[in-house]
């Protein structure tokens, strides 16, 4: 899960809300580690990434996203 500032959630929305059905890349040092497809608008700033990772693929995902 991730919680953004008020500035970062505001972008969000309208990023989701103007990619509705449509994949949004989340990449991490220059590599997409996920490609989820957005179903609505994420109003409330906070994300959950879900998918088909490995333990260590997530340990490294929370380190880069910590920095």
């Amino acid at each position: 899960d991730i919680t953004l500032t008020k500035d970062g959630a505001k972008k969000f929305y309208i990023l989701t809300k103007n990619n509705i059905s449509k994949p949004v890349a989340i990449v991490i040092d220059k590599h997409i580690v996920s490609l989820p497809i957005v179903n609505s608008e994420i109003i409330s700033g906070k994300v959950t990434i879900s998918g088909d990772f490995t333990e260590k693929e997530i340990d490294i995902m929370i380190d880069k996203l910590k920095n």
